[in-house]
């Protein structure tokens, strides 16, 4: 039962909510990002596993709170590029971080081959759920949750397993291409001013301020959704075009606040971690998405829309695998050149999804 009727109000009046709600998951999830770095800081080493299970998963609770509330409201397309829609923003988020570290380009600094694993897994998953929309879905055990989406819930838990294995090996290291910042983009006190939650905080504490921020955002994505979809019908934008642009960006922003945070403190790994983590659990969502919508099977909703979004994300993805592979010490307007043709696909992919919606 909806307690208030968004379609009934003005365009105006919508985009004002939408701005409102967008800006509180901002604020909330810097805030838990703040959290649970404090949390990651305890638990010294495996940065991966702590970008890709805790820093990732807690990135994506805006993407969870409005998918979820889009399939409750009977809105699949809307759902499903809400989710889609932050793996390529989530990769430009990435060129953004580069660009304003600037000196050299962020996947040269990276050292341990555990992110070439966990951006091969992203590309994977993708891969899997686009299967998915092609082959069409059907629902398992009478549960009316598709057979697809399933896969994706176990293909994460499995690849939550891998990585933490894999990164207490080292099978090889590439040679350290990174030279020292000039001293002026170095600030001595970075690592000292960068957060100023109190480190003393108890561990009951953290989790209690986990929670009401993640109450906040809940509460946010929910009239994210439902604005995101009366925009979608008052504008004729339509709802593909709306999730995947809107909601990806803005449940996409505090990835944007969480990486910088962690390159600010020189933890390369942790920031592509953070973001590929981010992209895992934003596919697996799709299974929650699927278990509330009540029609069908939610990817048999799918459509060209959906399935190019996910093919950007590949690309946008496999740039970044081939640039810290490659790892030139090259720069050009202050990024690297991955990050610079992550930019110009991602704008070229919007110009394409723009005449698909």
């Amino acid at each position: 039962m909806n307690i208030l009727r968004f379609d009934a109000l003005a365009a105006g009046w919508n985009a004002v909510l939408f701005a409102m709600a967008g800006a509180v998951v901002w604020y909330a999830g810097i805030q838990l990002a703040r959290y649970a770095k404090l949390i990651s800081d305890r638990l010294k080493g495996q940065q991966a596993l702590i970008g890709t299970l805790l820093l990732g998963g807690v990135a994506s609770l805006p993407e969870t709170a409005t998918s979820v509330s889009a399939s409750l409201i009977g809105n699949a397309p809307l759902a499903i590029n809400m989710l889609l829609g932050g793996i390529a923003v989530t990769m430009a988020m990435i060129a953004i971080v580069d660009a304003i570290k600037g000196w050299e380009p962020l996947s040269v600094d990276v050292v341990h081959p555990i992110i070439l694993l966990q951006g091969a897994l992203v590309v994977l998953i993708l891969t899997v759920a686009a299967a998915g929309m092609v082959a069409g879905d059907r629902p398992v055990l009478n549960t009316g949750i598709g057979g697809w989406t399933s896969a994706l819930v176990l293909l994460y838990l499995f690849f939550i397993w891998l990585i933490k294995h894999y990164e207490r090996s080292t099978p090889w290291i590439p040679r350290q291409a990174s030279r020292s910042p000039p001293a002026a983009l170095e600030p001595a006190a970075i690592e000292r001013t960068e957060s100023k939650q109190p480190v003393r905080a108890s561990l009951g504490a953290l989790i209690l301020r986990i929670l009401v921020a993640s109450t906040a955002i809940l509460m946010a994505g929910y009239v994210l959704a439902r604005t995101s979809d009366a925009l979608s019908e008052q504008t004729g934008l339509g709802a593909s075009f709306v999730g995947m642009v809107l909601g990806g960006i803005s449940t996409s922003l505090p990835e944007l606040s969480t990486t910088l945070a962690a390159v600010r403190l020189k933890q390369y790994e942790m920031a592509f971690a953070e973001a590929f983590g981010t992209n895992l659990f934003s596919v697996m969502l799709l299974f929650f998405a699927d278990a509330a919508y009540s029609k069908q099977p939610i990817l048999n909703e799918a459509g060209r829309f959906s399935i190019f979004a996910i093919l950007l994300g590949i690309a946008v993805t496999t740039v970044y695998l081939a640039g810290l592979i490659m790892r030139r010490n090259y720069v050009v307007f202050k990024m690297g050149i991955d990050s610079l043709i992550v930019l110009l696909l991602y704008l070229g992919g919007l110009i394409v999804l723009f005449h698909l919606r």
